[in-house]
């Protein structure tokens, strides 16, 4: 199996010999099965997740059932959260691999500034508790944070997929192609 990070040796390699259609192919099977691995590993640590979390908690503490099932709750966001980064991580190097880095580098800061970081403030903190005060504050706590998260890498991961799946990385690779010695050389002829 191919890991995620050697995705854009493998994409960059197939891209190199000229052989897009493989890039394609390899990519969209690494970005698979990143996804799948990364969610199926979560689903299994949310369903273990109320016979393992007691484990951290001591037994003389007044607070640890109301813990165990905060973190059983939590566990299954971070399942989702699993899925999504994984697709967030392979499509993201693949497109790397494909020279296409430019894209998912300008969409991670505007994404992260004007949507997860307001977005985490307003379901995180209860009202009057916030930084500022002209967002609405849902007060969800823990629960809040990890939702935003969530969001935010659905967006991400799903925009990230949009973006390979277009084939727009391909249209670098012409522009690419036109600016190389070989490609002026054949401009010219």
């Amino acid at each position: 199996m191919a890991s995620p990070r050697r995705a854009p040796t493998l994409v960059g390699q197939s891209i190199g010999a000229g052989d897009r259609a493989w890039a394609l192919r390899v990519g969209s099977r690494v970005i698979l099965l990143a996804a799948v691995y990364m969610g199926s590993i979560g689903l299994l640590i949310a369903l273990a997740g109320p016979w393992v979390l007691p484990f951290f908690t001591a037994a003389h503490d007044a607070d640890a059932v109301a813990a165990v099932a905060l973190g059983a709750k939590l566990l299954w966001l971070a399942a989702v959260y699993q899925f999504f980064d994984g697709l967030n991580l392979s499509c993201g190097l693949c497109l790397r691999g494909a020279g296409d880095a430019i894209v998912p580098a300008a969409l991670v800061l505007p994404v992260s500034l004007l949507l997860f970081v307001p977005l985490a403030h307003a379901l995180t903190f209860a009202p009057g508790q916030g930084w500022v005060n002209f967002l609405p504050q849902l007060g969800w706590g823990a629960y809040g944070g990890w939702l935003a998260v969530v969001l935010y890498l659905m967006l991400l991961g799903s925009a990230l997929f949009l973006r390979w799946r277009s084939g727009a990385w391909q249209k670098n690779q012409d522009l690419i192609a036109r600016q190389t010695p070989v490609g002026i050389a054949r401009a010219r002829d």
